[in-house]
């Protein structure tokens, strides 16, 4: 990947689930090097240990190697309130956001749909819907004012779902992660129905959709934007990344209302 790009200048880049590693972190980490300065998040699954210093060291990493400034903020996209004060924050040291990558999740379980517990079933779905909802609603002020934003949504390729499940388990049906699709496909609409509406704003909203996608460790997210590393053959979060960068750029600017398939590597298992 060439990192020499710094298209994305005096853009701030808010991107939720972003502080572990996969798609979230490496979507934060590239954005920096096309020279967005980066709100990075957590906190929706509840962190686990460590979770402050994981983000802190990410944080760190992304200032230092890609020369943009960056800060962590905890909030779960559970709570309404935790995802205004987040908005805050980042308004408070950036001044606005200006792309909004929705990539924070939910659980992935294959159930049989009667066992589904309510616990589950609001872990799964309501980080992909209400989450999105409380970050789209607080992003488009500042976009509308401003008339430029981007916000990007990053769902699931259902298509490799169907695929992986079939294979998994042929035509047995019974087990299924019910939630996880309805609640990537409820988000994925969301998308939808909102970008004619924005468009005439300068806002443009798409869905990203992977499928199978094997996360790699920051360190390797990094060494692949650098080019000291060959990268591997296989898709990986980097390559989601690129395509989010992408549709964040002047040249995606007639892009709104699309799905991008991206389907990883399940063909190459099959």
């Amino acid at each position: 990947m060439n990192s020499a790009v710094r298209d994305l200048e005096g853009r701030t880049a808010l991107v939720t689930g972003s502080t572990r590693r996969g798609i979230g972190a490496a979507t934060a980490i590239v954005l920096a090097y096309r020279g967005a300065d980066v709100v990075l998040n957590y906190g929706t699954g509840g962190g686990g240990g460590g979770a402050q210093e994981r983000a802190e060291a990410l944080r760190a990493a992304i200032e230092q190697r890609a020369g943009v400034c960056a800060i962590a903020i905890e909030a779960s996209m559970l709570s309404e309130a935790a995802v205004h004060r987040l908005f805050d924050e980042a308004r408070g040291h950036f001044g606005s956001v200006d792309i909004l990558v929705n990539s924070a999740g939910g659980l992935w379980v294959e159930q049989d749909f009667a066992d589904i517990t309510t616990s589950h079933w609001e872990q799964a779905l309501r980080p992909e819907i209400d989450g999105t909802f409380y970050c789209i609603r607080e992003a488009l002020p500042d976009m509308r004012a401003r008339q430029w934003g981007r916000i990007v949504n990053i769902g699931f390729d259902v298509d490799t779902l169907e695929l992986l499940i079939n294979a998994h388990y042929g035509h047995v049906l019974e087990r299924y992660p019910f939630d996880f699709h309805i609640a990537k496909s409820a988000k994925r609409e969301m998308a939808r129905r909102l970008a004619p509406i924005e468009f005439k704003q300068g806002i443009t909203i798409n869905n990203v959709l992977p499928g199978v996608i094997e996360n790699i460790d920051n360190d390797e997210v990094f060494a692949a934007v650098e080019g000291t590393s060959r990268g591997s053959t296989w898709f990986g979060p980097v390559d989601v990344a690129g395509t989010v960068a992408f549709l964040c750029s002047e040249a995606a600017r007639g892009i709104t209302g699309s799905d991008i398939r991206l389907p990883g590597n399940l063909y190459k298992r099959l």
